[in-house]
């Protein structure tokens, strides 16, 4: 037999092909490999699913401006604030995350796992809304996350293979600490989404806005229990889909941002 170590990287490539044929025969050959594939698939699967981890720093101030499109927070509890831009209070925001000499931009539509985006590759015209707002009430902000597919014509479609709560203190990648669906009624079209503290209770509403068919969308309102986060079977009102900039005044809830003058 002879010497692997003295053979070119093709021939000890072909030996071995051999010598394994040889050992085990082909189906188990098959076999031997297909268990290798099945250890480097989960591998590659961790190494692409996972994300930064969040810090540990205690809950901060949370605040809005006056239009209620920009939210001041720690959103990944790394002890600096960051800054959640949604200027059409649509839920297809953007977060601003604070660094010593710079700042890092995730867009809300980028916060689906691998997995997820996966499974809508092939559906056309979808869209991902999230809102932000300390829904379990511990000072950290979460994120109520939807992807969805919008209507074909006047017709609603059902495709809402993400609806899930991400709980806060949040990673740069807008993961959770840990994450739990979201319970839904409808699997139609979330065309905005937003957090809400009408009763000023330190734990937010959530408002959705989901299409109703013919060009309406009903509003759907969530609280968090102990079970976690539910909407109602019923929406609590409608509106066109013009746009529901007349309900609720969202982020402006959570308290006005103050800043110190010289």
């Amino acid at each position: 037999m002879p010497d692997v170590s003295q053979l070119r990287p093709k021939e000890q490539d072909g030996l071995l092909s051999y010598l394994l044929l040889r050992q085990w025969g082909r189906p188990r050959l098959r076999a031997v490999l297909g268990a290798g594939a099945a250890l480097v698939v989960p591998a590659v699967w961790l190494c692409l699913a996972s994300g930064p981890d969040p810090g540990d720093h205690r809950p901060t101030v949370v605040c809005s401006d006056e239009s209620g499109t920009k939210l001041t927070a720690d959103l990944d509890a790394d002890g600096r604030l960051d800054e959640i831009r949604d200027p059409h209070r649509s839920g297809d925001a953007t977060v601003v995350f604070s660094r010593a000499t710079t700042a890092v931009e995730v867009r809300v539509g980028e916060a689906r796992t691998v997995w997820q985006k996966a499974r809508s590759a092939l559906v056309p015209d979808t869209a991902t809304r999230g809102a932000f707002g300390d829904f379990d009430g511990d000072g950290y902000l979460d994120l109520a996350l939807f992807h969805s597919r919008r209507d074909v014509g006047d017709s609603t479609a059902s495709h809402l293979p993400v609806h899930e709560l991400r709980y806060g203190p949040l990673a740069r990648d807008l993961s959770g600490s840990r994450t739990r669906h979201i319970d839904v009624a409808r699997a139609s079209f979330v065309s905005d989404a937003r957090a809400t503290d009408e009763n000023h209770d330190g734990r937010a509403e959530l408002q959705v806005f989901q299409s109703v068919g013919d060009g309406g969308l009903g509003r759907y309102t969530g609280r968090h229990t102990e079970d976690g986060l539910t909407l109602g079977d019923e929406p609590v009102d409608y509106t066109g889909t013009a746009g529901p900039d007349d309900l609720p005044s969202g982020w402006r809830d959570f308290g006005i941002c103050v800043y110190p003058t010289a």
